[in-house]
Formats: structure tokens, sequence, C-alpha cells
């Protein structure tokens, strides 16, 4: 953990919250920079989140600030049946609000460029974020990780959020196809989790594919409502891991860590051309 990196803490619904923060060198008060919040997956935690994304040095280069929260048992009520959070009805939502506000007290944040990324268990949630915070977060990215059927089915945003989505074909704790997780947990699959996001923000019906080399082909639907997107990244063999991170496990375990494509990179990326949008009727997702 870098010098400059901070830990805090708040107390929200009577439990107390802890976080790391990491603030670029480049910081100057008078200027607004953008924050991205990053989730990490079930038995993870922040400073592991930190290693795994490296998402501080692209900060510093990019300048931007980035807060890794911690989760209660080590997991996120994503609303997909599994984790200590879920089970004692932990309000990560509300956290994550609070936590958003308190930064902002403290901070000078571009309100308009506040993000969501997370893995695993984290991805799950930013996906709920999306529906249940579109008021503060502006974009969303889920690394190996899709929405839950019953958030799903009570999506109602405030406003469109951009979603990206990446994910391995040859996840074996996240299926592409859903279902059951490794964890215990029940989610829908990569396809249904991209095309219920781009239904509904209304884009274009066909996605526009390209392949990246290193069996990464980009699936990006456009012409959506107030200018946003929905995007997937399918990494052909893949495993549930975070392209450009480390092999946090063993293959047989995990399966396999591309090393030839930062997801951090991408997600920067998408999350830069995506500042908040105004309210406008927006489907249910």
């Amino acid at each position: 953990m870098a010098a400059e990196d901070l830990s805090g803490e708040i107390k929200v619904s009577n439990l107390k919250r802890n976080y790391l923060l990491h603030i670029p060198r480049a910081y100057d008060s008078s200027q607004p920079l953008p924050l991205v919040l990053a989730f990490h997956g079930r038995l993870g935690t922040a400073k592991k989140m930190a290693k795994l994304t490296n998402l501080s040095d692209l900060a510093e280069e990019q300048k931007f600030i980035v807060a890794y929260p911690n989760g209660i048992g080590r997991s996120w009520n994503a609303g997909h049946g599994t984790g200590k959070a879920e089970a004692m009805g932990v309000d990560d939502v509300r956290f994550t609000a609070r936590l958003i506000d308190t930064l902002s007290q403290t901070l000078n944040i571009d309100r308009q460029r506040v993000y969501a990324t997370g893995f695993s268990n984290g991805a799950t949630f930013v996906h709920r974020l999306a529906c249940e915070l579109s008021e503060k977060i502006a974009a969303i990215a889920a690394v190996a990780g899709t929405i839950a059927p019953q958030i799903r089915g009570k999506c109602n945003p405030q406003k469109p959020v951009a979603v990206l989505q990446i994910h391995g074909t040859a996840d074996p704790i996240v299926p592409w196809a859903g279902g059951v997780t490794g964890g215990g947990g029940f989610v829908e699959s990569v396809p249904a989790t991209v095309a219920g996001w781009a239904a509904s923000h209304r884009c274009a019906a066909t996605p526009e594919v390209m392949a990246l080399g290193d069996g990464v082909i980009c699936e990006s639907y456009g012409s959506c409502i107030q200018g946003t997107m929905v995007m997937l990244y399918r990494v052909e063999g893949g495993g549930h891991t975070w392209p450009g991170g480390y092999q946090f496990l063993p293959k047989k375990v995990i399966g396999a860590t591309i090393r030839s494509w930062s997801a951090s990179q991408a997600i920067w990326n998408f999350f830069m051309t995506h500042p908040l949008h105004e309210p406008g009727e927006v489907e249910s997702a």
C-alpha cells in the first residue's frame, strides 16, 4: 500500500464501515476529480482489491480518486442469496451513498463523475447500485459477476447508468450461462444481464462487434437513451479473474488470467466517456 493511501471509517446503520482511499499526488483541491469506488469479491478485502486491480497506479496516471470499501463479513449484499452481508440484511447501498457524500465533504470530487466497479460478488453488487443509486453513480463496470434475478425484477433506476460487463467464457465460479455460483448465490447469465440493460436503455438491438486480439471480443450497444451505452468485453477462455491482474488462485480453481489486456484500463476508458445524466424516463431493467 502506497504512502498516500489512507484508511477511513464511517458509521452507517449502527455498523462501523471502513475503506482505503487513494488520492493522487497531483490532487489540487481547487480542481474537481472523478471518484472510482472499487468493490472486492466475496472473501476479499479492500487491500486485496487494490492489489488485484492496480487502480491506484492508474489513478496517479489519469488523475482520479479511488476508494476501496470493505464489506461486512468480506461480502456485499448484492441480492443473489449468499454472503454474510446479505444474511444480515446489511444496507450496502446506503453505505455507498454515505461514503460518496462523506468523501465529497472533504475532497473536491466531481459529482458528475462518480463510478463503481467490482469483482465477483462486488460486480453483482455494482449492478444493484446501477438500479438503486443511479442518482449518484454515472457508470458501472462489473468484472466476473452478473446481476441477481431478484434485483433485475425490481430494477427501476432514476437515471440511465452506463454499464460495462467484463467476463470470461470459462469462468468456473460465476458461469457465463448463469445459475448457481461457486459461493452458492444465483445470478443471471452474461447474455441476459447485458441484454437486459440494453433493453432498459433502449439501445440498438444489435451490438457492434470488434475482436481486440488475444481472445478479447468487444460487443458495444449504442444509440441508447441520453447518450449512454451498454458494453461487453467477452474474454474467450478467461476464468474467474481480473484481466491484467495477477493469478490470485491456481488455474485449476479459478481458471486462467489473461495478462495481455488490462481490464482496469478498459474500465477507465469507459468511465471517462460517461458522466452522470440528467433525470429522464427510464424503463425498468
